[in-house]
């Protein structure tokens, strides 16, 4: 576990129309929670909470406040656009970045208003927020969250999910050249946490990974969906889900009559136009010794 990261946290989903986002990742089959409300923010999310990570739908909502790096997104592309390491403590983190030499920037805090499900309450989870210069993370919009009420954040019932779907395996990112990339993600996961080949790095975080591929990689990785070719790298173009089986989440694409490819090995794969602009995969993850 280096720098008191403890791996993949979440992923950010960028939407313009954070409500029709919500229908239609319903309609994909996931539990949706309540609608958040950044604090201090122009955004407002809803989440897809998994067993130990989720994804993030978020949208501006009130583009007089700040949104971070959301607008300057969404002017490119709706789809995947930074992923959250996670943390345990984020002090302990801060401080091995900065031992390291990372030159992470200060903690921030930050909260979201939730009105809860069944009352008039509104839950307020707090969070840790550690944000990683470009040096740090080439190619990625990444930060390192901790999350001080996770029992707000991670219910029961927002964890069960129709189409079968139980947590991130990996984010897929394309890139002009991984090869640069091996030495700035080990010196952020750890000596031996890269994998390289001829064209491609996967970065393992400590729980999930982040595979770095050129765009020639994206046609043999997803050669039954179509990707935008206009998209300029780096983008995140896609996420693998773990599921017990695959054919969970065909049967409930089938019934809910949205299009997808079943690989000869398994994996369903939804489009980028059914799932606002991501690579959906539902595939096993490998076991990781």
């Amino acid at each position: 576990m280096a720098n008191a990261i403890t791996g993949i946290d979440h992923g950010l989903v960028g939407v313009r129309d954070l409500e029709a986002a919500r229908t239609n990742w319903e309609r994909l089959g996931f539990t949706i929670t309540p609608r958040g409300q950044h604090v201090g923010w122009g955004t407002a999310n809803y989440c897809i909470m998994f067993d130990n990570d989720y994804l993030e739908l978020i949208g501006l909502v009130d583009p007089s406040l700040p949104s971070q790096s959301l607008e300057a997104a969404l002017k490119k592309h709706e789809g995947l656009f930074g992923v959250a390491l996670a943390s345990d403590d984020a002090r302990e983190t801060h401080a091995a970045l900065s031992e390291a030499g990372l030159d992470p920037e200060d903690i921030s805090d930050l909260s979201r208003r939730v009105e809860m499900p069944g009352s008039t309450d509104i839950a307020e989870p707090r969070f840790r927020i550690v944000k990683l210069p470009q040096a740090t993370t080439p190619d990625m919009n990444m930060f390192v969250c901790q999350h001080m009420d996770p029992s707000m954040v991670w219910r029961p019932e927002w964890q069960l999910h129709a189409n079968g779907a139980r947590g991130v395996t990996s984010f897929t990112v394309v890139v002009d050249n991984p090869e640069p990339l091996l030495t700035p993600y080990e010196k952020l996961f750890g000596a031996g946490s890269c994998s390289p080949t001829d064209d491609s790095l996967a970065a393992f975080t400590g729980h999930g990974s982040v595979i770095f591929v050129t765009r020639d990689d994206v046609k043999l990785i997803y050669p039954d969906v179509e990707v935008d070719e206009n998209l300029e790298a780096p983008f995140i173009v896609g996420v693998s889900l773990d599921v017990m089986t695959p054919d969970t989440a065909a049967d409930f694409l089938t019934t809910a009559g949205i299009p997808y490819a079943h690989s000869d090995n398994g994996i369903v794969r939804v489009a980028p136009e059914h799932a606002n602009g991501v690579v959906l995969e539902f595939a096993k993850a490998p076991v990781v010794m």
